[in-house]
């Protein structure tokens, strides 16, 4: 089994949890109410033996890693660019790409595709 494939399953087996268990994992407490999608992705690939990574800002990705992948700007990219199954995306929900003055790191959330 691939490494890509571990990171998968282990995101597959937690379908249906909440964040306590990962924000635990990331702050050592329960910091209830604080956002937990980057320190979900970052739990995932510390479960799959991925190390290295471990972020709680979804920007911090791309920012922080830019040699461990490929970064794609929406406006950039061709209209055909899918993400991969293992890939961890990106997103800033203000369906503009990104938002004025902010760096083109800046997103409000991340997550990974398991399925093409």
């Amino acid at each position: 089994m691939s490494i890509i494939e571990k990171f998968i399953n282990v995101a597959k087996s937690e379908v249906g949890n909440g964040g306590r268990k990962y924000r635990q994992w990331f702050y050592g407490s329960e910091q209830y109410g604080v956002a937990w999608c980057a320190v979900f992705v970052s739990w995932c690939l510390a479960q799959a033996g991925i190390t290295g990574i471990k972020t709680d800002g979804a920007g911090c990705f791309a920012r922080e890693y830019p040699d461990r992948g490929k970064w794609f700007e929406s406006e950039y990219s061709d209209s055909s660019t899918q993400p991969e199954p293992g890939d961890i995306v990106t997103f800033v929900w203000n369906y503009a790409g990104r938002y004025y003055q902010n760096d083109k790191y800046y997103s409000d959330h991340v997550g990974h595709c398991i399925r093409s």
